[in-house]
């Protein structure tokens, strides 16, 4: 890993507790088949989670604009592995996690891992990843909708220190919110790139 060249597109890449190399990068046009394949390949559980429906599916409009998002209005991320296929090695997306910039300056979050990559350690990078480029945009929250029963995601973003809130004590959906204050954060943070070079030259 440390003797390739560093792509510029990529925010970050880690080493998963089980020894796999992934990757961090923002969308592209280029990732529809991946995209596509990443949905499809979703288990009823997993879209319930995410969706509120097992049965939910996007349509092929729908998933082109998903690879084409306006960067006024939303920030994408994909989280890609390399895959064995036969003697190829193959470019396979394993997550996916987007802010979407409301006009009072802040954002909602959504983030939805591929069900043989959960609990693997690829779900936190990729929030903090969406954490820092919505400060690094000067976005004022963090915003999302997480149903009650989804106890993973609720864990995971009280460790990254979002608030959890209910309308109502029976509500089916908590509310999360994580304001951002630079300010706490010593000030703007380095850039995505710089990072990844970073850490890529730790691993040269």
């Amino acid at each position: 890993m440390g003797s390739q060249a560093l792509d510029k597109s990529i925010v970050s890449f880690w080493k998963t507790p089980d020894g796999r190399w992934v990757r961090l990068r923002p969308v592209a046009p280029g990732d529809l088949a991946r995209m596509t394949a990443f949905f499809e390949g979703l288990s009823c559980a997993t879209r319930y989670f995410r969706f509120g429906s097992c049965g939910f599916c996007f349509s092929a409009a729908q998933l082109a604009e998903i690879c084409r998002p306006d960067p006024m209005r939303c920030r994408r991320f994909v989280v890609v592995s390399d895959e064995l296929q036969g003697e190829r090695q193959v470019e396979t997306q394993i997550a996916c996690g987007r802010l979407w910039i409301e006009d009072d300056g802040s954002c909602e979050l959504a983030i939805v891992v591929a069900d043989a990559w959960q609990g693997a350690g690829v779900a936190g990078p990729l929030l903090r990843a969406l954490i820092q480029d919505a400060r690094e945009r000067g976005l004022s929250a963090i915003r999302a909708r997480v149903l009650g029963s989804n106890t993973r995601m609720l864990a995971l973003a009280r460790r990254n220190g979002f608030a959890v809130t209910a309308d109502s004590e029976r509500a089916p959906v908590r509310n999360l919110i994580l304001p951002l204050d630079a300010a706490k954060e010593g000030g703007r943070l380095p850039s995505p790139v710089a990072i990844a070079e970073a850490r890529h030259a730790a691993h040269a």
